[in-house]
């Protein structure tokens, strides 16, 4: 079987495709079914810009003769509680480059106390199955925001960004259960059960 994954980062490709390798999925991303144009995540919620992004490419496929394939799309981010929730949806354009967003979370949050700086990874994911079917499911990890950066690593808000479950920082945990890989849990669980 083969799924589309609604992204071009390479790096989201590979988490997913690892997750799902022994379910013989193989998992192609935007670049691999040719797919270029922008896609507007206008949405109010995580849910809504995953949503969005399944059904653009469930158009794209039908436009194209694209037949038999799952299409999952997800979007997902960091809330911080000092922040009202932000950066929330707006995480990955909070900032031009990992350096930038951590620099710029760290000086928002340069007063708070650490007891105050709690935080959850959120990442929503929408799966049309080839008949159609749509699945929602979330993955939320919580956790708090450190007052150093750890090593520049992994995804964007990796380096500030410490789980509950553990003494590090996401960047340093290399096989972590983090919001995105919870998420993931349960697509798995949608095709060993349902499809």
């Amino acid at each position: 079987m083969e799924l589309i994954y609604a992204t071009r980062n390479e790096n989201k490709k590979r988490v997913l495709q690892k997750e799902f390798e022994r379910l013989n999925i193989t998992v192609l991303s935007l670049k691999d079914i040719g797919f270029t144009d922008e896609i507007v995540e206008d949405g109010d919620s995580f849910l809504e810009n995953a949503k969005i992004k399944a059904y653009a490419i469930q158009n794209f496929c039908k436009q194209k003769g694209i037949e038999g394939k799952c299409i999952l799309g997800d979007d997902s981010g960091l809330c911080i509680d000092a922040l009202d929730g932000k950066p929330g949806i707006y995480t990955a354009r909070y900032a031009k480059n990992q350096q930038e967003f951590v620099d710029n979370i760290l000086l928002e949050l340069k007063d708070v106390p650490k007891e105050k700086r709690t935080a959850r990874a959120i990442c929503d994911l929408v799966l049309i199955t080839d008949k159609g079917k749509e699945y929602v499911r979330e993955g939320k990890c919580e956790g708090t925001i450190v007052e150093e950066a750890e090593e520049l690593n992994g995804f964007l808000f990796d380096p500030i960004f410490k789980p509950d479950y553990s003494d590090v920082t996401f960047s340093r945990i290399k096989d972590r259960h983090d919001h995105r890989t919870r998420a993931f849990d349960q697509l798995k669980d949608i095709f060993v059960k349902e499809l």
